[in-house]
């Protein structure tokens, strides 16, 4: 009698759970609607559920032409409008319990396009060799290894030769890569559009071998570490051999003084220029070499150079009005730049912020001017009054004699504003901050007041009741800074 029982009851069973799986009940449209609408990882979880979702989510082929295995993969999330033309933030978060068989395993359903493993420090050089025997390589488009120090340059080398696609890589800090292993990739992918190889064990070398070649489809590219000093020499080479570069982000690369970026002036399309490694040049070779640029490059969009000892009033002046020729309509970069960062400038006095006021920067997005040295906070307000329209990023902090003068100006000047960072200022006040929030409002994605002994928690609290969102303040104290 217990048996029979039994298997009715597993009958019984087997019965609902055919009638409540949405498998059988939705119709074929509803169901891929719902599917399409999943993350990468939960169409990965839906495959446990049963065999036939199994065989269901492996039947459709598009679902799988990009696997997303990172934890964050920063362009497959939204910019809010103050993080544009900032550069990309690196994806450093571990991701261990990705192997080579989670790969293989996801792959047999199709050969994938876009292969995001984020830093997948488990997988190792053995996946290369399989993915090209098993004939899984030949669509890739897209393939991130960041921070993985098991692959080596001898798999690498061999695997180009399969991806003849591949158009983005990113080799971040992968310590298994050298020079080898960055110049077969160059020789052998053609179509390549964005490379990042910073923090590699790179030299020189892996830029100037057929720097006589050009590449005219690289738009993007990140080289450089910390430990490898580029001397003008390889810069040149490497300008010759990707001249159509849009974005180039040197702020791992060390030159030999900001004289071995002169050659930078013949990228024409470049627009987006990072670095944060030249300051051991003088101001005499800053002026020469900035001049150069605004000759050469007609539309650069944004311009990070902080902590360069170098930059002082005549960086200014040549960016807003260039060298002036008579006659000319053109004025440096102030009908195209929209983020400018000179930040930890030592030599910036406010006589150049006030030169802006009769030349301003009409498109500027992101200004970031944080503790430099001769800087006062008239020459901040006149910074801000004068370009603050599309104003959107303003970023000011580490300056004691700043008061709330910096907020109002904010405030009448910058309607457009989102991102206000103050922190380490120190006659900055609660009544300052109220102020902004009551006129901008919602607009504000974010204020940092961090470390401002004169702003209390009720203001800081009144604040992010308003925004409505405790994060959008940022406040953290220490006593110490009292």
């Amino acid at each position: 009698m217990a048996a029979e029982m039994a298997v009715r009851l597993e009958e019984l069973i087997k019965r609902e759970t055919r009638v409540l799986d949405p498998m059988d009940r939705l119709p074929f449209e509803l169901i891929m609607a719902i599917f399409d609408s999943l993350t990468f990882t939960q169409r990965v979880r839906c495959l446990t559920i049963s065999k036939k979702w199994m065989t269901y989510l492996g039947s459709v082929r598009h679902f799988w032409y990009s696997i997303d295995l990172a934890k964050r993969v920063p362009t497959a999330v939204r910019l809010p409008a103050h993080a544009m033309f900032m550069p990309t933030q690196l994806d450093e978060e571990p991701n261990n319990k990705v192997t080579n068989k989670t790969v293989l395993q996801l792959v047999k359903y199709a050969p994938p396009k876009a292969l995001w493993l984020g830093c997948a420090q488990q997988i190792t050089s053995g996946l290369l060799s399989q993915l090209g025997r098993a004939k899984r390589a030949a669509s890739l488009e897209t393939l991130s290894l960041r921070m993985n120090s098991r692959i080596y340059e001898q798999e690498f080398s061999q695997f180009w030769s399969f991806t003849p696609r591949l158009r983005v890589l990113d080799l971040h800090d992968c310590f298994g890569m050298m020079d080898g292993a960055v110049m077969s990739v160059i020789e052998r992918c053609p179509n390549l559009e964005e490379l990042d190889i910073s923090e590699c064990r790179i030299t020189e070398a892996c830029v100037m071998k057929n720097c006589n070649v050009p590449l005219p489809n690289m738009k993007k590219l990140v080289i450089g570490r910390w430990e490898t000093a580029f001397s003008k020499e390889g810069i040149d080479a490497m300008v010759e051999r990707f001249p159509s570069l849009v974005t180039l982000d040197i702020r791992t690369m060390r030159p030999k003084g900001i004289e071995a970026l002169e050659g930078l002036s013949k990228l024409t399309q470049l627009k987006h220029l990072y670095t944060n490694s030249i300051e051991t040049s003088n101001d005499e070779a800053v002026i020469w070499v900035l001049q150069r640029w605004v000759e050469g490059i007609p539309h650069l969009e944004s311009l990070q150079m902080p902590a360069c000892k170098g930059v002082s009033d005549a960086t200014i002046q040549l960016i807003a009005a260039g060298q002036g020729e008579p006659g000319s309509d053109r004025r440096g970069w102030s009908s195209s730049l929209r983020m400018l960062d000179l930040s930890s400038s030592p030599y910036l006095t406010c006589q150049s912020l006030s030169f802006l006021a009769t030349h301003p920067l009409p498109r500027l997005h992101t200004l970031i001017l944080s503790r430099c040295g001769r800087v006062f906070e008239q020459g901040l307000c006149q910074a801000i009054s004068s370009c603050g329209s599309e104003l959107v990023r303003m970023e000011c902090a580490g300056y004691m004699n700043v008061t709330d003068k910096v907020f109002h100006t904010i405030k009448d000047h910058c309607p457009k504003i989102e991102m206000v960072n103050l922190s380490s200022c120190g006659k900055v006040t609660g009544l300052g901050l109220k102020a902004l929030v009551n006129a901008r409002g919602q607009g504000l994605e974010r204020v940092c007041v961090d470390n401002c002994p004169a702003v209390y928690l009720d203001a800081v609290e009144w604040a992010r009741t308003v925004l409505g969102d405790p994060s959008r303040v940022s406040y953290m104290f220490s006593r110490n800074q009292r």
